[in-house]
């Protein structure tokens, strides 16, 4: 049995010197050595894809203003914000497959300059605070 394992990852830069970046790595089982070539290059096709429909998300940029789902820039009216409004921000429609999600953030006011944010937990937000999302398949 041979295992083929493949990785896809894109990273972007976003206003505020923030960046964004997404990565999906697959293993797949081969009997033969002979369909190593088709398989990479299916997987390839398979990883670019999904990271380059998922990279459009950009996530949520608190304080002037996040993406909304179609790009454009909105005022944010709030102080705290959940996990689970991040996770909507950055995935309003969860990729399959996906079992969680891992949010850091950076760049937060005095009580709460970095971290984890995690299920059922808010975070005090500032102008210009970013956040990362995460999407994994293991728990």
């Amino acid at each position: 049995m041979i295992t083929l394992e493949a990785n896809y990852s894109k990273k972007i830069g976003l206003p505020g010197y923030s960046s964004h970046q997404f990565s999906v790595s697959l293993k797949s089982e081969l009997s033969d050595v002979s369909q190593v070539e088709q398989e990479s290059a299916r997987l390839y096709a398979v990883l670019q894809n999904s990271v380059d429909n998922n990279i459009q998300q950009v996530g949520f940029l608190p304080g002037e203003a996040k993406p909304s789902t179609n790009g454009n820039p909105e005022h944010v009216n709030t102080k705290r914000v959940s996990y689970e409004e991040i996770v909507r921000f950055a995935f309003p429609t969860p990729p399959p497959g996906i079992l969680m999600f891992v949010v850091t953030y950076y760049n937060g006011p005095k009580a709460n300059p970095e971290g984890k944010l995690t299920a059922g937990h808010k975070v005090k937000v500032q102008n210009k605070m970013v956040f990362n999302v995460k999407a994994t398949n293991r728990s």
